[in-house]
């Protein structure tokens, strides 16, 4: 195999895995409500733990917190980045907000 043919099969791996990951994030959007736990906006929005798993604080927005997520639905809640930076401060609690 020369280093183009390499190079060719490295590409579509990427470009496939890229692919899977959109989608991957997409059906957990969905999964989840597509919207922030507390206050129903759809804007920008973002996995927050619950409960810890392995993968704690390293790795947002990567294949590997992807991963985790779809392993550890119920670690995990969706929110919007504001209130995840007030959860995360622990300015309010999800256990007040209902599902």
């Amino acid at each position: 195999m020369n280093s183009r043919t390499s190079k060719r099969q490295r590409d579509r791996q990427r470009q496939y895995e890229h692919r899977y990951l959109a989608r991957l994030r997409s059906r957990l959007l969905d999964r989840f409500g597509g919207a922030c736990r507390v206050c129903g906006c759809g804007g920008v929005l973002e996995f927050a733990h619950i409960e810890p798993t392995e993968l704690s604080g390293k790795g947002r927005g990567s294949r590997d917190r992807l991963l985790d997520i779809k392993r550890n639905l119920q670690c995990y809640t969706l929110l919007c980045t504001a209130h995840h930076r007030l959860f995360d401060s622990g300015e309010i609690k999800l256990d007040e907000v209902p599902f």
